[in-house]
């Protein structure tokens, strides 16, 4: 039923991103990995989570106080900010730090559950949730969320007024 999901330019980007690393199943998602072949210190402390890129040195410290399945959620949230923004938050507008936050957000929830991962599972399944939760170490709050992105979005495509 979701095979003809069209996915988003973002969702594209990370399915590229983890084809090229060989990521291509929900075990393989390894935030100290995908650091590595991003050429990024992943550090983890009892500072509160950041990333930071200064020219060609990029890094991402994770709060280590996190759950595992936050700590994954904060790793993507952080690679977001270093593979798709700009600007030190500090000095940006408001409006524009807003846009990152909800931008990162989406990324977090694309890169956790990749749309090509989840072509193989039946997003109907009454215990759909709890699979996903196992499968890719994700919060409930995340998986829940993504699941009906998906449903809202392929019925979107599915009426004939989006159709080409």
């Amino acid at each position: 039923m979701y095979q003809n999901y069209r996915p988003f330019d973002a969702e594209i980007y990370i399915m590229n991103l983890y084809k090229k690393m060989g990521i291509n199943e929900p075990y393989q998602i390894n935030e100290e990995k995908i650091a590595y072949e991003l050429e990024i210190n992943l550090t983890y402390s009892n500072k509160r989570s950041y990333s930071y890129q200064y020219n060609d040195y990029k890094a991402i410290n994770i709060y280590s106080n996190l759950s595992v399945r936050e700590r994954r959620e904060r790793f993507f949230h952080e690679l977001a900010h270093l593979l798709r923004h700009q600007g030190w938050q500090l000095e940006l507008p408001k409006s524009f730090i807003e846009w990152q936050e909800l931008d990162s957000l989406r990324f977090t929830s694309y890169a956790t559950l990749p749309h090509f991962m989840l072509l193989k599972y039946d997003l109907d399944f009454p215990f759909i949730v709890n699979n996903l939760i196992n499968d890719f170490h994700a919060s409930k709050e995340i998986c829940t969320k993504r699941i009906n992105q998906i449903k809202k979005n392929t019925n979107i495509f599915d009426n004939h007024f989006y159709r080409k």
